[in-house]
């Protein structure tokens, strides 16, 4: 039986079946079912060759990382240093140098008397600059009224001129200034602004010609009711006690209805006294002025050397001069002649232009001598001191001494004397000749005498050194005098003491001899005092040399880069990229020690680097000319960039000095070792860290 369903059934699915022949056999149908069978011919290709189609990622890349290891320069001085060689060093002057240094026998001597010669000197001082009062010069103010250019009520803009003659100075009629200064101060009770004003300041000593002395402006004008000041150097003017202010003006305008109490003053301010080098009637301020000037004790060429010594005679003759415009009182001072602890000072007031004469009895005082080495030298204080007043002065005046001390006689005396003489006992000393030095001749070397005299007197030493290479080198030279509490050094330099060390003798006897002239003193010469000298001979550093190691100092580099173990744990690629650079005339090769650790050497280390060489520097006649460098990279390890996973790193560098083939060569100054070295890490980024 066929139900209404059944019907709408068959209707539903023969509507449908229509449709899809429709379209089935539409354009879009036939378009769609070839590229469907493209893609899956594609598909079934890349299957075929093994390819497949990844899903986007995170981009990457690789980077590097740069650590600096070393950047080091050795000179000469820290090689010599650990090279450690006897008689290796440097010399004051940075040079490298062989030395020989051997301590001679102690001498002992006697004493005697001394005499000496009459003093005879000048001194001379000029005043230089004076300092006058600062002058007080009452203010000008000129009234509104007066003014022909302002007119009462309305005030355009307008330009006008203000004059005052200041009121004369009565500190100085004139002065010639080598420093000062002055304010010039405008107080402004004009009703108006002044937007610009310009001081001149004139010496009118002649009115009818005026001279310009400085000129200055206010830099923002003066406003209605306003003090302001401005300051005039006057370094190297000249001024008279006349000075004219001219005060050149300019409003912008402005209403002034009533002129009554309105006016303009100005004024000159001087703050501090002026420093003149000239000056007529002029009131000045008191000064001081003090030269000292030594003098020669005893002859020319004196060798002996008074240290104390009590006066039985002698006389101390002044002429003092004061050739100046001022009075002043005058002050002699003799340090080394004292009486009872105190020295002679002879004190006189002079005027101006006149002398006096003084003569002084000195029979009753010491000679103390400040001075205490040959040729020794007296002290002479002369000290002026102004008296203030009015008066006409010039810098160039001066002051002047003439003093002589003579007839001088001593009662007794502590000091040196002449033809005493002391013997060097014979010593031999043992020579310490650096490997490599047998045999080598020194073509220059000098020879240093280094004598401690503890003995107040001065003498000669003679020194003969016999060496067992056949060979005898004789010094000769002055020994100054001691000065009691302590020893003092003479140095005697012989620059011809090479042919004594061709070649370098391993024996060296010394003989020598001491004498002082013609005697010494009881009282500061005595058995306990002493003579010693040692020798120094000094060649340049000529030498062959062996293998020789060389330590630096431990060095560390800080680790500063945030989660640097993200960067260890993707290492590609690690170079060590080093630069060694050699002046030596001989090869050179560096190991480096690298560790986390402070304790560090070259037995306990973390990483190594070593067998960095670099051939010797060009050179002729052992004497390097320039330089040598081996820049050149090392492959490391994943496992040695794990040493960067610190804060800190610590760095040993060790320098092995090849021989020299037998060779002589000259290390100088200018020699020195340079290392330059870091890490280039080179690390995958994955886009994720």
């Amino acid at each position: 039986m066929i139900t209404m369903g059944d019907i709408m059934t068959r209707r539903r699915k023969r509507s449908k079946n229509d449709h899809s022949k429709e379209f089935l056999e539409s354009s879009l149908f036939r378009f769609g079912s070839r590229f469907l069978l493209g893609f899956i011919v594609v598909l079934i290709f890349l299957t075929l060759v093994q390819c497949t189609v990844k899903k986007p990622q995170s981009p990457e890349w690789t980077t590097h990382l740069t650590v600096p290891l070393i950047n080091r320069t050795y000179p000469m001085s820290e090689i010599i240093w650990r090279m450690d060689q006897e008689g290796l060093e440097m010399d004051e002057d940075s040079n490298v140098i062989y030395t020989i240094t051997e301590e001679i026998d102690t001498a002992r001597f006697d004493q005697n008397d001394l005499s000496t010669s009459d003093i005879d000197t000048t001194i001379s001082q000029q005043i230089g600059l004076i300092e006058v009062d600062p002058p007080s010069i009452a203010p000008m103010t000129v009234d509104f009224s007066d003014i022909g250019e302002l007119p009462v009520g309305f005030i355009p803009d307008t330009s006008f001129t203000v004059i005052n003659d200041m009121p004369q100075i009565t500190t100085f009629s004139s002065v010639d200034i080598a420093s000062g200064e002055a304010y010039v101060v405008v107080t402004n009770n004009l009703g108006i602004d002044l937007d610009t004003l310009i001081i001149r300041l004139y010496d009118i000593t002649n009115p009818g010609s005026p001279v310009l002395i400085t000129s200055d402006s206010f830099p923002t004008g003066v406003n209605d009711g306003v003090t302001d000041s401005v300051q005039i150097v006057l370094n190297g003017k000249t001024l008279s006690n006349t000075l004219r202010i001219s005060a050149a003006c300019h409003t912008p305008g402005g209403m002034v209805p009533d002129p009554s109490s309105k006016d303009i003053t100005t004024a000159i301010h001087f703050n501090n006294p002026l420093s003149v080098s000239g000056a007529t009637n002029a009131q000045v301020l008191a000064k001081t002025v003090i030269d000292t000037t030594q003098v020669r004790l005893g002859d020319p060429g004196e060798t002996d050397a008074v240290h104390r010594a009590t006066l039985s005679g002698g006389d101390v003759q002044l002429t003092i001069n004061n050739n100046t415009g001022i009075d002043a009182n005058l002050t002699i001072s003799f340090p080394d002649l004292q009486q009872s602890g105190q020295p002679l000072v002879i004190q006189r007031q002079v005027n101006a232009h006149s002398f006096q004469l003084v003569n002084l009895d000195v029979s009753t005082y010491e000679l103390v001598p400040t001075d205490q080495t040959p040729p020794q030298q007296l002290d002479i204080i002369v000290s002026a001191e102004t008296i203030a007043g009015r008066v006409d002065i010039d810098h160039t005046q001066d002051f002047s001494v003439h003093a002589t001390v003579s007839s001088v006689t001593f009662y007794s005396v502590t000091g040196i004397f002449s033809s005493t003489g002391a013997t060097i006992d014979s010593t031999r000393h043992e020579i310490d000749i650096p490997e490599g030095f047998e045999g080598f001749e020194l073509t220059t070397a000098i020879l240093t005498l280094r004598i401690k005299n503890t003995a107040q007197i001065a003498g000669s030493l003679s020194v003969r050194l016999v060496g067992d290479n056949g060979k005898i080198l004789n010094v000769t030279g002055p020994v100054a005098a001691g000065t009691g509490d302590s020893a003092v050094t003479t140095i005697i330099v012989h620059d011809s003491a090479g042919s004594f060390l061709s070649p370098i003798p391993s024996l060296v006897d010394i003989t020598g001899s001491v004498s002082f002239g013609d005697g010494v003193t009881v009282s500061t010469i005595t058995a306990d005092d002493w003579i010693h000298a040692t020798v120094d001979i000094m060649a340049p550093l000529e030498m062959i040399i062996t293998e020789t190691t060389i330590e630096s100092d431990i060095e560390s580099e800080d680790i500063d880069v945030e989660d640097i173990d993200i960067i260890t744990e993707h290492v590609e690629q690690v170079n060590f990229i080093y630069d060694v650079q050699n002046s030596l005339p001989i090869g050179i090769t560096a190991n480096i020690y690298i560790s986390q650790s402070s304790n560090l050497s070259a037995a306990t280390y973390d990483l190594d680097i070593t067998g960095l060489s670099v051939t010797a520097a060009p050179h002729e006649g052992g004497l390097a000319t320039g330089f040598s460098s081996n820049l050149d990279t090392v492959l490391l390890s994943n496992d040695d960039v794990q040493i960067l996973n610190t804060d800190s790193l610590y760095i040993l560098t060790e320098f092995v000095l090849a021989g020299s083939d037998g060779q002589v060569v000259r290390l100088t100054s200018d020699n020195a070792i340079t290392i330059t070295g870091r890490l280039e890490v080179e690390y995958y980024f994955d886009g994720e860290f």
